[in-house]
């Protein structure tokens, strides 16, 4: 009842609208309506045809200008006496400012010899390689260490809409010669760690095709508890044993059915998720997996690939270093966790 008066409360004002508008004689057809703004228009230019361009086909500002710029030649107009404005997101900015960025744009491209030929054009921008505009949320929380593939698990859990990014951004956002890290000053600080991942961070001359930019990640500092009772299997621990994480009834799926590519963080993305692998695991598989040596094998006959996860040369007596770079060194060549260097085989086919 209560939903149901506040519906019609909201009504109200409308219902009142509607009564005064029939109580003066007015009709619908009298109601102002804005014009629909079009993709693309002009005034003037009479020399060339628009209608024939199909905003929603370009990706990238640059591809639209184009076009128009060559219509805009082939029917005689001087480029030199064209003017062009941009506005993102409803603000003016210069045309040599990052146009590759994700925003909603509006062109407005004026004749300088005749002020009534213009051209607006408006353009979503959704597939931007700037880093800022693919994390939105960098303070990760609580990691077990700096290693650039625990950070990575972190990140990507908060910004799940990457996940099926998850090789491109492997590949080219734990490179340790892109991080800085540093400690914040600033007191009682709840993430005080930071990792600063910085990568061409200058505006593109040409179309992107890796990330660039900057992110700055902010983070705690929790390792992983791995002595007895702590969780529900012992380590060091197989691979299998990881997996199944205490329950021996547990089926392992070794079929990870259709993947989109061969690549191992792809093939690690599903089999988590098909096999439940508990979340607090994930950060030390992407760790002591020997991903650097697993390659996928593929049998003809069986249309099929397969590929055998094993684990780092274990090494339980090596302790966690405090600085970050070390952590990545000669630490991170070693398995601590799982001791599991034969492996589990598993099989896959590609979309």
């Amino acid at each position: 009842m209560k939903k149901l008066k506040l519906i019609l409360i909201s009504l109200l004002p409308t219902l009142s609208l509607l009564t005064i508008g029939c109580g003066t004689g007015s009709s619908i057809d009298d109601i102002e309506r804005p014009d629909p703004i079009m993709p693309i228009s002009k005034t003037g230019f009479d020399k060339i045809n628009i209608d024939d361009i199909e905003i929603d086909k370009f990706l990238y500002n640059e591809d639209l200008l184009k076009v128009i710029n060559t219509k805009l030649t082939n029917a005689g107009y001087d480029l030199n006496k064209i003017d062009y404005k941009v506005f993102k997101n409803e603000t003016q900015i210069s045309m040599n400012d990052d146009l590759y960025r994700n925003g909603n744009y509006r062109f407005l491209i004026t004749n300088k010899d005749n002020s009534n030929d213009t051209i607006t054009a408006y353009i979503k921008i959704i597939n931007s390689l700037y880093l800022q505009d693919n994390f939105n949320i960098t303070e990760i929380g609580e990691v077990y260490d700096h290693r650039p593939n625990t950070l990575l698990n972190s990140l990507l859990f908060r910004n799940t809409s990457m996940i099926k990014y998850l090789q491109k951004i492997a590949d080219e956002l734990t490179l340790l010669e892109n991080i800085t890290y540093y400690k914040s000053e600033v007191e009682n600080d709840v993430t005080p760690f930071h990792a600063k991942i910085q990568i061409n961070d200058t505006i593109p001359k040409e179309k992107p095709k890796n990330f660039y930019g900057m992110i700055d990640l902010s983070y705690n500092i929790k390792t992983f508890d791995s002595s007895p009772g702590q969780n529900n299997i012992n380590f060091p621990a197989t691979f299998e044993e990881i997996i199944k994480d205490g329950d021996d009834k547990f089926k392992i799926k070794y079929s990870l059915g259709n993947l989109p590519d061969t690549s191992i963080y792809t093939v690690l993305m599903y089999l988590i998720s098909i096999n439940s692998i508990n979340y607090n695991y994930w950060p030390i598989v992407l760790n002591d997996l020997d991903i650097k040596n697993i390659k996928p094998e593929y049998d003809k006959e069986k249309n099929q690939y397969s590929i055998r996860l094993f684990s780092k040369k274990y090494n339980g007596d090596q302790k966690l270093p405090e600085s970050p770079i070390e952590q990545s060194g000669e630490y991170n060549n070693s398995s601590h966790y799982i001791n599991d260097e034969k492996g589990i085989l598993f099989y896959f086919t590609v979309i």
